[in-house]
């Protein structure tokens, strides 16, 4: 280097005084990746990305590779803050977890020592002494770069900040890695980057965000996939989290995973080491991909490539969330959870379980043998495989589209997809017949069948092999021989026959859904030697005798039209008049030519008949199929004398008296309407209006003129009617059939004297008196809205504010005018109020149907005083003793947060803790400050409480809907002391919190998440029950400064247990446990 010559400075290799960048602005959408900057770049393998930070930068720099010449490291952090120690051991541990590295914690000299000295400002710089071992390296992160986030000013100082990161950064130099690119202090993407992926979504030593590149901006809490490369190689890989670890959701890998602490989804590297191991995303609604193969990128929750997967890592399990997800397995045999969605999910090689979930997935199998899943019992889904060869499964949950999937596993059985077998042969069935049958496709071949489950044959191919003089036929249509016919579909087969004429082979192939083909079919048809053909029988004929103008049809005049022979039918008639009789032959009721033969097909005979006129003959033959006439039949029709015809029967009039206007239907003027004679009836009516009293015929409603006869269809006799008017006489006749007209009837229409018009009962006023700004409808404050005469209603009403009282009436919440009257249709009333604001009186008067007004009522409306606001009871405390770290509940130190106000609630609390005994007021978990008061909406109470630490004070006052506070309460919490005993015994049922005395305890957890907790001179004690990433060792601050202090103090025993030993006297032991599966999550301190 130019001016160190045993020391690096990060950042400033050569100038002291060059710093760290400060945070880099997002882009306007952090999710919009920059492309082009980096066009013209070339992409770096990992491993390439991984050397450049091991030797390339230093050899930007000439100088040689730097590391360290032992995997154990010291470090001190008395220079530092507590959230400033915090940031440093996390920082440190994310590296342990991926390295062959242990961090040693001293209070004395160091390998690695922290600072937080000047302003704004970042930098690590050791000795090397120019043979590439680091001596010492100090990292100095002044301490208004953490309070002001690297200079983004984002309040941001704790795990999730650029001011962590920088702890990551500055630390990977102190372990020998260079920067990502030949820069230090400052730099530009576009003219310093040489690799296009020099982002942190590569590299946490890169200077450049991932919308640099291919990723969403977000800072990074893990070191990333080329830093993992780069350490494994300086210093051999590091075994982290060998069980069974979830990351992501209902995370057990610790809190940086845990992608509930983020308030938007993080970005890191999972570097895991074995076990059966998942990527749980199933907390977001945004359309994500999870990519399980190791050295991918995953985008998740709304951002792009943000969750890597290291090089050497293998996830078997990923769950996707609520969006329309992709999920891509790796080769190892996953299982892929798309939750809820249109997803898609492909397997790889290995063999896979895919669960769609709900939504109408895509399920690609991939290599290996594979099972999608479904959520129901087998009888709930159609299974269904398509021509394509896809699988469709059906049922509540969706329809899912699979393809390279081996077997169904439902909650009751699971189904083989059984490799695709051809249908089966048809069986052929030879047939001799006549010349000129024709025979069914369907019944020359049978056993059309597949064995294949959820397969069926779904076509078929013909074809007639042989010139036999037969024939293919679709629907009677003859086809070409020596032609293949296909696909035919299953279902058009009965519209396939084969007609013979010979000799003829038939050749016929079937085709499944996934279009594997039969073997083929033959059948033969031959034509048999063909039967004497005899003439049908002649006809029976039925002599008839009728009214003139009677149709008779001509399948009643001659019946028995049959043929002899089997197999054969009548399928013609001839038929002529011969002779000039008077009648006539007719088609569809048209007189056809007399003395003309007609040949008629027999499906139309029913279409003629004979219309008698006189005395006729007729005379009628039959033809078969084979053109053979039957003897001639002939039948005769005669005209009988016609019957009298008698008049019409004379109306039955019914005299009305009713009120002027009122329409009188004629059917109910006359009744009676009959004709005597069989056979015939009215069919027209004569009406008219033969006096000038006033009224009107109408039809249709329509007045029609008076004195003025009317002929009207029978039909038609409902649209007509007597509009009254005065005293009218109406005269009416029916006609029948035959043109005979009955005898007049009169009816009379009179009006009646009008009854007199009442006006509309006086309304029933109701007082109010309700609180200034309430609304009270109109309808509330005048009830009896009557009108006493029959068929009489209110059909208006008329109101006004009369007074200057304050309140006004509105309509649909409009205030309107006052001392003006509005004139309101009954069917709105319900849309008007009155709005209460003084003392006010309202007059209102009602409407009927003739116009008439009732009398004026008098309703008032008055505001009532206000009721008092009292303030909300005094909570009564409730003093606790209990085990120091037992955290208490705010709503159970605190009971009786009422208020005694009717329509009154506690809304909110105020709390603080007002004595330093050492407990401290915790927010979900997290300690607050002490001598603070905290405003809590009383909604949230349940997430505060007490963690007890001696003896203290806390003060709680409640407030009101009105903002009236309520007296202080005090509730004291005790922490009590253990007492020493001798070899202790502590049991625990699940999920409790264990205390140890000062003596040699044995403890016990139950079957939950248990809570061992260890204060100041704890002895020698045991724990018997110890489960990693499910219970927690809680130690005192003062005992040791944080998880990679207490795993450096572990070491593991010739019995196999773990023995953490703080020194000679204080030691804790986990029976049958290895200190390679405990992680720093474990381990809290209090």
């Amino acid at each position: 280097m130019s001016s160190f010559s045993k020391k690096s400075w990060f950042g400033a290799v050569g100038d002291g005084d060059e710093s760290f960048p400060l945070a880099p602005a997002a882009a306007v959408d952090a999710g919009t990746v920059n492309s082009v900057n980096s066009a013209a770049k070339p992409v770096a393998t990992i491993p390439q990305l991984a050397d450049y930070l091991i030797n390339g930068f230093w050899q930007y720099n000439s100088t040689s590779a730097h590391h360290w010449a032992s995997s154990t490291i010291s470090y001190n952090l008395s220079g530092l803050n507590a959230n400033e120690q915090m940031l440093a051991q996390s920082a440190l541990n994310a590296w342990h977890e991926v390295a062959n590295l242990t961090f040693v914690q001293t209070s004395g000299a160091a390998n690695i020592t922290f600072t937080h000295n000047g302003t704004m400002t970042a930098y690590e710089y050791d000795d090397d002494s120019g043979s590439g071992i680091i001596h010492w390296a100090v990292i100095n992160i002044s301490a208004d770069w953490i309070t002001n986030d690297g200079g983004a000013n984002d309040g941001r100082t704790g795990i999730d900040s650029y001011g962590y990161q920088t702890y990551i950064h500055e630390i990977g130099h102190a372990l020998g890695l260079g920067h990502q690119g030949p820069y230090n202090g400052s730099a530009s993407y576009s003219t310093d980057a040489i690799y296009a992926d020099d982002t942190w979504q590569y590299s946490v030593m890169s200077y450049f965000p991932q919308n640099s590149y291919s990723g969403s901006y977000r800072y990074v809490v893990t070191p990333q996939m080329a830093d993992i490369y780069a350490v494994n190689a300086i210093y051999g890989a590091a075994t982290t989290r060998a069980g069974d670890t979830v990351y992501g959701f209902h995370n057990t890998a610790g809190s940086i995973f845990d992608f509930n602490n983020y308030t938007q989804a993080p970005a890191l590297t999972i570097y895991d080491s074995g076990g059966n191991d998942t990527l749980d995303c199933s907390g977001y609604s945004t359309a994500q991909t999870i990519n399980l193969h190791a050295g991918s990128f995953c985008s998740v929750g709304g951002l792009i490539n943000n969750i890597g997967i290291a090089l050497n890592a293998i996830i078997e399990i990923a769950i996707g969330g609520s969006g329309n997800d992709t999920l891509i397995a790796n080769d190892a045999g996953n299982r892929l959870y798309g939750g809820s969605g249109i997803d898609s999910l492909y397997g790889g090689s290995g063999n896979d379980s895919l669960i769609g979930g709900i939504g109408n997935d895509t399920i690609d199998g991939g290599g290996g043998t594979d099972t999608a899943v479904f959520a129901g019992l087998r009888s709930a889904y159609q299974v269904t495989i398509l021509s394509s060869g896809a699988v469709q499964v059906s049922g509540s949950d969706g329809v899912d589209m699979l393809v390279n999937v081996e077997a169904l596993t439902f909650d009751d059985q699971t189904v083989a997809i059984a490799p695709n077998n051809p249908p089966a042969t048809p069986t052929p069935h030879n047939q001799t017949m006549a010349s000129g049958n024709s025979v069914a496709l369907s019944t020359l071949f049978t056993g059309l069948t597949d064995a294949d489950a959820w397969d069926s044959v779904t076509q078929v191919w013909v074809s007639d092999r042989t010139a036999g003089n037969g024939h293919l036929t679709f629907n009677g249509v003859v086809q070409n021989d020596n032609q293949a016919y296909g696909p035919i579909p299953i279902g058009q087969l009965s519209q396939w026959a084969f007609l013979t004429g010979g000799t003829d082979t038939i050749a016929l192939q079937t085709v499944d859904i996934r279009g594997a083909f039969s073997a083929t079919a033959f059948a033969t048809v031959s034509a048999s030697a063909p039967a004497p053909n005899n003439p049908p029988a002649t006809p029976t004929p039925n002599n008839q005798t009728v009214a003139s103008g009677t149709s008779v049809a001509l399948s009643t005049l001659f019946t028995g039209l049959t043929d002899p022979d089997a197999g054969d039918s009548v399928v013609q008639v001839w038929v002529s008049d011969r002779s000039a009789g008077g009648g006539h032959l007719t088609f569809n009721g048209v007189v056809q030519n007399d003395n003309q033969a007609f040949g008629i097909p027999i499906g139309q005979l029913s279409q003629w008949a004979f219309l008698t006129g006189g005395t006729d003959n007729i005379a009628f033959q039959t033809v078969d199929s084979h053109g053979a006439f039957s003897a001639t039949a002939f039948a005769s029709v005669s005209v009988s004398a016609p019957a009298p015809n008698n008049p019409p029967a004379t109306p039955t009039p019914n005299n009305q008296t009713v009120a002027s206007g009122t329409s009188v239907a004629l059917s109910t003027l006359f009744t009676g309407l009959t004709d005597p004679d069989a056979g015939d009836s009215v069919v027209q009516v004569w009406v008219s209006d033969r006096s000038a009293g006033g009224g009107h015929l109408t039809f249709n409603g329509v007045v029609q003129n008076d004195n003025q006869a009317f002929g009207i269809p029978i039909g038609q006799l409902s649209q007509w009617a007597f509009l009254a008017g005065g005293t009218d006489t109406i005269a009416l006749q029916t006609v029948d059939s035959h043109g005979a007209f009955s005898a007049t009837a009169f009816a009379s229409v009179s009006v009646s004297a009008p009854a007199p018009n009442n006006p509309p009962a006086t309304p029933t006023p109701n007082n109010q008196t309700v609180a200034s700004g309430t609304s009270v409808a109109l309808s509330t404050l005048f009830t009896g809205l009557t009108d006493p005469d029959a068929g009489d209603s209110v059909v208006q009403v008329w109101v006004s504010d009369r007074s200057a009282g304050g309140g006004h009436l509105t309509f649909n919440g409009v205030v309107q005018n006052d001392n003006q009257a509005f004139g309101i249709p009954i069917g709105q009333l319900s849309q008007w109020a009155f709005l209460a604001g003084g003392t006010d009186t309202i007059a209102l008067q009602t409407v009927d149907s003739h116009g008439a007004f009732s009398a004026t009522a008098f309703a008032s409306v008055s505001v009532s005083a206000p009721a008092p606001n009292n303030p909300p009871a005094t909570p009564t405390p409730n003093n606790q003793t209990v085990a120091s770290g037992t955290s208490v509940a705010l709503s159970t130190l605190f009971t009786g947060l009422t208020d005694p106000d009717a329509g009154d609630s506690v809304v909110q609390v105020w709390v603080s803790d007002r004595s330093a005994g050492g407990g401290h007021l915790t927010f979900n978990g997290v300690v607050q400050n002490d001598n603070q008061a905290f405003g809590i909406p009383i909604g949230q109470l349940s997430q505060w409480a007490f963690l007890a630490g001696g003896n203290d004070t806390i003060a709680l006052q409640t407030v009101d809907s009105h903002g009236t506070f309520s007296a202080t309460a005090f509730a004291t919490v005790t922490a009590s002391a253990n007492t020493p005993i001798s070899n202790d015994t502590v049991h625990s049922e699940a999920g409790n919190t264990i205390a140890g005395s000062s003596a040699n305890d044995m403890m016990a957890g139950g079957g939950g998440s248990d809570t061992f907790v260890f204060a100041a001179n704890f002895g020698k004690d045991t724990i018997s029950s110890f489960e990693s990433g499910q219970d927690t060792i809680q130690i005192d601050h003062s005992i040791l400064a944080g998880a990679a202090a207490i795993l450096f103090d572990a070491a593991d025993d010739e019995r196999g247990n773990v023995v953490i030993a703080h020194d000679e006297g204080n030691t804790i032991t986990l029976q049958d446990k290895t200190l390679a599966g405990l992680h720093a999550g474990d381990f809290h301190l209090i």
